[in-house]
């Protein structure tokens, strides 16, 4: 298997695709003293075909050799972690947080969130510590000494940025006791700078009925800096969530290491979010949780579902030095009306789609990006591409 372009790939990420679907990339600072809480992710409007089932993506094997390099894994492994499946990559295709899951810094064990940070958010230099990992396909275990970054904002007791060479990954040190008040937690992790309330979910139990943006977050915000003094609640009990009405804001954050997790606030007066390594929940009352749901219900528009990733799928018709070209007519009753995509491969991400995915002309594929589809028909935020097989107008990707 030849891999002429997968080398120069390894050192960096193009530039846009290292925000990694976020919003906004400069830090505001906001008039609150306390907290900002909430996670903007682009609601995007998609011009193609979107996919049918977005499965997991089984590869069907890249070609092999004999000398024991990148080229001789043809089968791919995958990693269940409870109910979800996720791609084991070969170390020569993993990026750098991917490749180094764990690091000793300041005495505690630090753990990779799977996530790239960019420059622009590095805060104090804090030396450098030594990264390890495993090549699952060999069971070697890989070490390599790391830089160690303030994350601006964030307590380094909390998370710090390791990496090298301009390329950044957000690890969070889950050995400290959780902060014991929601104000406590809301200033180690800097949430009053990296986060904000816009797009939520109206649900009754695990029933959604309805999605809208919010344009202003800053009376929620004061609802919340009322409550830094309430205590964490450490267990919630099973499917708690089933019979009570609640807001599911979504909330993504580049410097948190999160994408798309959620944070609920119920009726009844609990707060809770997945953006950490361990459940917070909180009590902070009915009448402060209703204060939040009555202004969000009120000062808000109805909004589009906004799946996980945009799509957009067809036959590759061109695969270059540095990108893919998609024509959606397979899927159009005249193919003369398809819409061409120009898909970058300048991300390691997409790159290892194609190469060990063994993506060729010709195939029917789908492509999953979390940035813009610009009026030029380029995909930004690529972040991988799967076979499938044309299904009634639609394209299916086999699970």
């Amino acid at each position: 298997m030849k891999i002429p372009k997968i080398v120069s790939a390894m050192g960096h990420l193009d530039d846009e695709l290292i925000a990694l679907g976020t919003e906004e990339k400069k830090i505001e600072k906001r008039r609150l003293p306390l907290l900002k809480w909430g996670g903007a992710a682009a609601c995007l409007v998609l011009a193609a075909a979107v996919l049918l089932v977005a499965s997991p993506w089984r590869a069907m094997g890249g070609e092999s050799d004999e000398t024991g390099s990148r080229g001789s894994v043809s089968v791919p492994i995958y990693i269940f972690s409870g109910e979800e499946m996720t791609m084991e990559w070969p170390w020569e295709y993993k990026l750098l947080w991917e490749k180094y899951d764990s690091a000793d810094y300041g005495g505690a064990e630090y753990t990779s969130r799977g996530a790239p940070l960019g420059e622009d958010l590095l805060g104090q230099a804090l030396g450098s510590c030594v990264a390890r990992g495993e090549d699952v396909y060999t069971g070697q275990t890989h070490t390599e000494e790391l830089e160690a970054f303030e994350i601006r904002g964030i307590s380094p007791k909390r998370m710090i940025a390791l990496g090298k060479d301009g390329v950044y990954g957000v690890y969070s040190n889950a050995s400290d006791p959780f902060p014991a008040t929601l104000g406590e937690a809301a200033e180690a992790f800097g949430l009053e700078m990296h986060l904000t309330l816009s797009r939520f979910a109206e649900h009754e139990g695990y029933t959604e009925k309805g999605y809208r943006r919010i344009m202003e977050d800053d009376p929620i915000l004061e609802v919340l800096a009322r409550c830094g003094e309430v205590k964490r609640v450490k267990e919630l009990p099973p499917l708690w969530l089933s019979e009570r009405r609640y807001l599911a804001f979504t909330v993504t954050s580049e410097p948190l290491g999160v994408y798309k997790r959620v944070l609920y606030v119920t009726e009844d007066g609990y707060l809770a979010t997945n953006i950490f390594d361990v459940q917070a929940a909180y009590f902070i009352g009915e009448e402060a949780a209703m204060e939040i749901i009555r202004f969000a219900r009120k000062n808000s528009v109805e909004a589009d579902f906004e799946p996980y990733e945009q799509r957009v799928a067809g036959t590759v018709t061109e695969i270059g030095e540095d990108y893919l070209l998609l024509d959606s007519g397979v899927l159009c009753g005249d193919p003369a009306k398809g819409q061409v995509y120009r898909v970058p491969l300048t991300d390691l991400r997409m790159l290892r789609s194609v190469e060990f995915g063994g993506i060729r002309v010709g195939d029917v594929v789908s492509v999953a990006f979390r940035g813009e589809l610009t009026e030029e028909n380029l995909v930004l935020g690529a972040v991988s591409v799967a076979r499938g097989k044309l299904a009634e107008g639609e394209v299916a990707i086999p699970e």
